[in-house]
């Protein structure tokens, strides 16, 4: 239970880092007679990215579980669910570098713009 509230407060704190910092430097930049639209672009932004996201780690996911298997699947492996497991496996862990790649871009970008300030 506590590695679930643990990752779960890390998905949080995550999703705050991200998204504040992107929100701030949009809107920020954005004209003021254009901040509604600038909030719908940045909107739909963050959804296409979720969406890609969940389609490239799923895809992964299926990758992995038929090169497992040493052909194409598309359903779970109900006669060996440690492959479905074992290709779980592999698509967070690529989805988790996707992630720490998301990470360092805003940290670059809020090093950067930390830096213009001064």
């Amino acid at each position: 239970m506590y590695w679930v509230v643990f990752l779960s407060a890390l998905t949080g704190f995550s999703t705050a880092f991200f998204n504040s910092p992107n929100n701030a430097i949009t809107m920020s930049n954005a004209p003021q007679d254009k901040l509604g639209v600038a909030g719908a672009v940045n909107a739909l932004a963050r959804n296409v990215g979720m969406i890609t996201g969940t389609t490239i780690v799923t895809t992964t996911l299926y990758i992995s579980m038929s090169h497992q298997l040493g052909r194409k699947i598309t359903t779970f492996p109900v006669d060996n669910p440690n492959v479905f497991v074992n290709g779980l496996h592999f698509s967070m862990f690529f989805g988790m570098m996707l992630v720490i790649i998301a990470w360092l871009l805003t940290g670059y970008r809020l090093i950067l713009r930390l830096k213009n300030k001064i």
